[in-house]
């Protein structure tokens, strides 16, 4: 027979994620997780190598055309400085030889416009027009620090930016007194920067250290090329440093700059890039690290879901088994060949069962002992209620005796008195004493008599007083043997209530997957606690009994001495009636001496009729102690009827017990 009802902790949340999918999702985690971040942190950091990467290609590219443009100045200077050393007019002041010496230069020499000699108060004079400059910077920087000094201006005549080269003339006291300068076409400068090429479309830009273009958009100042955030942009990095590297938005593309300065002139050589051309390898890079990525999420996902299926096929397995054993079924069991810890589950979950098996087989078997036992108890019951019953009907009998005993000694009594009466008045009617003497005689007969048959319904009395104290002994021997049957109740269900808490505890250790078997062993705990809720009631019960049968008992011996007492008495009633037998049958034969002996026998009449008094005493005595032995075999008959009731509940409670286990289905 199985459990209908299941508890409702044993049920699993309808729509709870299985184990297998927990697991599965933990593998992918614990994979892809450390993979994600990785990949994150690898692409992080190869783009932050890729922008040093790229800022130290473009400062070394920087350097290199600096060193060049470097090196073109210097070439300019040390010739100039070689014109200056060679011709003499140039420190003489002879302007007419310097017109033929600038022409003659300028039509030689490609790379130079325009050459034009400036005196010391600033006039400065080229092929063919001379011009006051001496306002300008370039004249000003080369007069005051008597060095060369390199810039670009614009070219009135032209119209365009050139670069001019200006080195002092000093005479032999080192004073100034004047300036060769040469008009470069930046074309030239133009030239060597737009040779300069980083990856695809990066490119070079040459800035003079005031902030104007020499390349690219030349002649423009910042403010002029660029848009006014952007231009603060370049002044605040590039004029304010020597050398560094910053980003910046041209056009809605996104550029990366690094800048080297010319030491010699001041000048800004900018190496700008596009931004998604320098970071294409990383992004490549991070397109095949996520392909990678997805790859192995799938693989670690078919891996997951294989080690998963693998790894739970058991638990599901031991899950079938636990509902079926949440069923009261205790027949199953585990089939695991495995020697890991769930093989060990396994083998632990059998010998569990065989042990719950065992202890259901033993509380079952106690079960139907203590049925059999409380029928037993029950039919010992029913017997010593019917015996209390007919010991009630006898004492009734018995008291009924004496009622009747101590009136008929009253009725002596008055007999006895009238008699003293007539003994007073034997002088006068001695005639009529011979016939009141043969009636007294035959009277005395009578109440010899009813003394005997008193005396013998007393012995029987006795001997019935004895019989029930047998029974009630007999009685207090049948409780004492219940409450050995209870002791043992008591153990098995101690041993039962702590082999259930041993089931919960493994149970527990189990976790998850003993939950249903710890409602098995939960159900065990509470039919044990019931069972001895149960013994503790019967025990009580049992105990009132021996209690009220040691009452009963004790009441008995009162009862047997106070009989006892009563038989004494009337023996010494039954002897009395004999000696007035005797008396009266003396005075009959004796009548002629009646007269004569009428006071001894006044006297003696009194001293019969004292005896009487007390016999009437001691008869209600007698009927009072018979009324309280009444009294406790009524008594003892209700606790009689109480154990009966007892003995029947104690089978019904074992019943229910039986009942209970035969809902467990049990190997053997």
């Amino acid at each position: 027979m199985k459990i209908k009802q299941v508890s409702n902790k044993s049920k699993i949340t309808l729509g709870a994620p299985s184990l297998r999918m927990k697991m599965t999702a933990m593998f992918l985690l614990f994979t892809l997780i450390p993979l994600f971040i990785s990949t994150l942190f690898f692409s992080i950091y190869y783009k932050q190598v890729m922008r040093d990467e790229i800022h130290t290609q473009e400062l070394n590219l920087a350097e290199a055309n600096i060193a060049a443009i470097e090196s073109f100045v210097a070439r300019r200077i040390d010739y100039a400085g070689q014109m200056i050393d060679q011709h003499g007019e140039f420190k003489s002041g002879n302007k007419v030889e310097i017109q033929k010496t600038l022409k003659s230069f300028a039509d030689i020499d490609h790379e130079v416009v325009d050459y034009a000699f400036v005196d010391k108060n600033g006039s400065s004079m080229n092929i063919g027009e001379i011009t006051d400059i001496k306002s300008l910077d370039y004249y000003l920087q080369t007069r005051d620090s008597k060095s060369p000094f390199t810039t670009a201006a614009l070219n009135k005549q032209s119209g365009r930016n050139d670069m001019i080269v200006a080195v002092p003339i000093l005479d032999k006291e080192g004073r100034y007194i004047g300036a060769l300068n040469s008009f470069i076409d930046t074309a030239s400068l133009s030239k060597l920067v737009k040779g300069i090429k980083l990856g695809e479309t990066g490119y070079g830009m040459l800035i003079s250290a005031q902030g104007m273009i020499l390349t690219d958009r030349i002649g423009q100042s910042l403010d002029q090329a660029f848009n006014p955030k952007l231009a603060d942009l370049f002044r605040t990095n590039v004029l304010g440093n020597k050398q560094g590297h910053f980003e910046f938005s041209l056009n809605n593309s996104a550029k990366m700059a690094s800048f080297q300065t010319a030491p010699s002139v001041g000048w800004k050589l900018v190496i700008i890039v596009s931004k998604s051309e320098a970071y294409e390898i990383v992004s490549k890079s991070n397109q095949v690290a996520i392909g990678f990525v997805a790859v192995t999420a799938f693989i670690v996902a078919v891996l997951a879901i294989i080690i998963s299926s693998r790894t739970t096929r058991p638990m599901i397995y031991l899950t079938e088994i636990v509902k079926k054993l949440a069923t009261g079924d205790l027949t199953p069991r585990l089939k695991l060949n495995r020697k890991d810890e769930l093989g060990q589950l396994a083998m632990n979950m059998n010998i569990m069962l065989d042990s719950l098996s065992g202890i259901i087989a033993q509380v079952d078997q106690a079960a139907e002992q203590v049925t059999t036992y409380s029928l037993k108890l029950a039919a010992a019951s029913n017997e010593s209620v019917q015996t209390s019953h007919h010991i009630v009907d006898s004492i009734n009998q018995i008291v009924q005796g004496v009622e009747a005993q101590l009136q008929g000694t009253e009725q002596s009594t008055k007999a006895m008195e009238e008699m003293s009466i007539v003994v007073q008045r034997i002088t006068e009617f001695s005639s009529e004493v011979s016939e009141v003497s043969i009636i007294s005689v035959q009277e005395a007969g009578l109440g010899n008599e009813a003394i005997q048959e008193a005396v013998l319904q007393m012995a029987q009395i006795r001997k019935t007083v004895g019989e029930t104290a047998l029974d009630i002994q007999q009685l207090e021997s049948y409780s004492q043997k219940i409450g050995e049957i209870i002791g043992v109740i008591t153990d098995i269900s101690n041993q039962t209530q702590l082999l259930s808490l041993n089931a919960s505890i493994e149970a527990a250790r189990a976790g998850e997957h003993g939950r249903g078997f710890a409602v098995v062993g939960n159900e065990v705990k509470k039919l044990a606690e019931q069972t001895n809720s149960s013994v503790s009631l019967i025990t009580g019960l049992i105990r009132s009994v021996q209690a009220t049968t040691l009452k009963a008992v004790s009441m008995m011996n009162r009862g047997m001495l106070d009989v006892e007492k009563g038989a004494i008495v009337m023996d010494t009633a039954g002897n009395a009636f004999q000696r007035i037998s005797l008396s009266f049958k003396s005075i009959s034969d004796q009548i002629q001496e009646v007269s004569a002996a009428s006071e001894q026998m006044s006297a003696g009449t009194e001293e019969v009729t004292a005896s009487m008094g007390e016999m009437v005493h001691v008869t209600k005595a007698a009927f009072a102690h018979s009324q309280g032995i009444a009294g406790g075999a009524q008594q003892q008959l209700a606790s009689m009827g109480e154990i009966s009731s007892a003995s029947e509940a104690l089978s019904k409670m074992a019943q229910e017990l039986h009942e209970t286990l035969a809902k467990f289905k049990i190997t053997g």
